[in-house]
């Protein structure tokens, strides 16, 4: 009997060290991933519902609010940037950005053939955050979200030195609307897979949403 109740003692007092599993981003990372997110989105909503500037008129409190939001969302798209290439925990920059070795170029392209099989065969690949392809495409998605926010961060520049007249200002503002576009696909189609991952393949929302450290 002793033995029996030392050995139960033992096994709890392993279960209680045992570490809990660590996440596989780290704090600032899913801190700065939360914050893009939520900006972005309300940068798209007030796109939709927001006035033109008419000059020499008080700009609107909801085209307000989109300017200087597109500024502090250029601010957290370059910091999360920066974040990518110093970060020791998360997707490696060499992983987001693959383009620029050829190892990667082709790891990704046989990711690409892999989905694509599976896509015929009306199967769902085994999901892996780290893959090639979705690594690329969540790069490639920062990517647009800084350019979306520059973009418009210059037009806003450009508007605020009254030089709305210059042959560039309506050709930085249609890239800008583009972008929005693109910005609009990539963000339903990474939430839905976000959301299928998680009820179909067990990968939380908590990983990427919770700021827990």
């Amino acid at each position: 009997m002793n033995y029996s109740h030392d050995t139960h003692n033992s096994d709890t007092e392993v279960r209680i060290k045992s570490p809990a599993p660590s996440r596989r981003h780290g704090l600032m990372t899913r801190a700065l991933h939360a914050g893009l997110a939520i900006l972005v989105t309300g940068q798209l909503v007030t796109s939709l519902v927001m006035p033109e500037r008419v000059p020499g008129q008080t700009p609107d409190v909801l085209l307000t609010v989109h300017e200087y939001g597109g500024l502090v969302t250029l601010v957290f798209a370059t910091v999360f940037l920066f974040a990518v290439f110093f970060r020791r925990k998360g997707t490696s920059a060499g992983q987001l950005f693959p383009w620029f070795s050829a190892q990667r170029r082709r790891a990704l392209s046989a990711d690409i053939r892999i989905h694509y099989e599976s896509a015929r065969k009306l199967r769902w690949p085994t999901y892996d955050e780290r893959a090639a392809m979705p690594s690329a495409i969540h790069g490639l998605g920062l990517l647009l979200m800084f350019a979306m926010a520059s973009l418009g961060t210059i037009w806003f520049a450009v508007d605020l030195a009254g030089y709305r007249e210059a042959a560039a200002f309506n050709f930085i503002l249609d890239v800008h609307k583009a972008l929005a576009n693109l910005v609009w696909a990539y963000l339903i189609g990474h939430a839905s897979m976000a959301v299928l991952h998680h009820f179909t393949q067990g990968q939380s929302l908590k990983e990427m949403w919770s700021l827990r450290s």
